[in-house]
């Protein structure tokens, strides 16, 4: 699977994951004289989870530092467009982590797992 990050390509990867939480509602709940129970007062949509799976490949472990650095780029706290090779589009998108696991030497260089989560604001 293939996914951008404001239109730039930055993982493509057969075995990635990505997992789509359920839109959560927000809702503000207090008590009212003469009601026996809770007043709910629904607030809307309030966004939802969304998390990637998956192992980062690069020739040197260089090039996996430099592939690293630039997913973090994308860690600064400001709203994005994730868009994947099945046609699905996130919009206002914050990532929220992105772990890396141990870099290990392969025959064809150097990989490692991460996973990354990511908030939808809107949806």
């Amino acid at each position: 699977m293939r996914v951008w990050l404001d239109g730039t390509e930055i993982f493509n990867d057969a075995q990635m994951e990505i997992k789509i939480g359920a839109v959560k509602r927000g809702f503000v709940e207090t008590a009212a004289a003469g009601l026996d129970g809770v007043l709910r007062i629904d607030a809307g949509q309030r966004g939802r989870a969304i998390k990637q799976k998956g192992v980062l490949r690069a020739k040197s472990q260089g090039q996996m530092e430099e592939m690293i650095g630039k997913i973090g780029a994308y860690q600064d706290g400001d709203v994005h467009t994730m868009s994947d090779s099945k046609g699905r589009i996130f919009g206002d998108v914050c990532m929220d982590s992105f772990e890396v696991g141990e870099m290990k030497i392969s025959g064809g260089g150097v990989l490692c797992e991460y996973e990354i989560s990511y908030s939808q604001l809107k949806v």
